[in-house]
């Protein structure tokens, strides 16, 4: 008669499951570095590519009670290579259709925006990352930050912008990450003057 080995499996699976999320683990930390310092160049790249005359990006402190932060993650001053002051550069993001749209706004210091730029975001592939074409997102230059845009035709009290035809979702996540820049621009460079 032979003996039930029924619970042999089960071991031999926990064992080989132990030793993969070990190796993984293992492989994580090892490589944790290199993937920060990947993060840090593509952030570089992306502030450079907005602001192609600035030398500098100066963090600016969020955490002030007296500003309204919403949606928007970071804030930097600009400067050029002799420290004069560029503008302002702010990540701001808003819930798009696949989840929230990271966008980087540059607004100088006549409060235009020079530029705005949509990061990596989960919209759908054809449709909604369209939102990064420059026929889409080149509307965003030499605006006034004073004023709020919309993609929504209904909504009469702001100025209207285009949006993609099937992607209004993702059109207006970008208009509010950059109306959310804005905002929180106006209230920073009041601070500033």
């Amino acid at each position: 008669m032979s003996k039930d080995n029924g619970y042999m499996p089960a071991i031999i699976l926990t064992i080989i499951v132990l030793i993969t999320t070990g190796l993984l683990a293992f492989t994580s930390s090892i490589t944790q570095a290199t993937r920060d310092a990947q993060a840090v160049a593509a952030d570089n790249a992306n502030r450079t590519l907005i602001c192609p005359l600035a030398s500098t990006f100066e963090p600016v402190e969020l955490a002030l009670d007296s500003l309204d932060t919403t949606g928007v993650s970071e804030a930097y001053l600009v400067k050029d290579d002799q420290g004069a002051i560029l503008g302002y550069l702010y990540k701001s993001q808003f819930r798009g259709y696949a989840g929230d749209v990271p966008v980087l706004v540059a607004i100088d210091s006549n409060n235009m925006i020079i530029r705005a730029l949509a990061l990596e975001n989960g919209e759908t592939p054809g449709l909604g990352k369209k939102i990064a074409d420059d026929s889409f997102i080149g509307q965003y230059v030499d605006l006034d930050a004073t004023k709020v845009y919309t993609v929504k035709p209904n909504e009469t009290d702001k100025v209207l912008l285009d949006s993609i035809a099937g992607a209004t979702i993702s059109s207006n996540a970008v208009t509010h990450a950059v109306n959310q820049a804005s905002a929180l621009h106006l209230q920073i460079a009041s601070e500033v003057k």
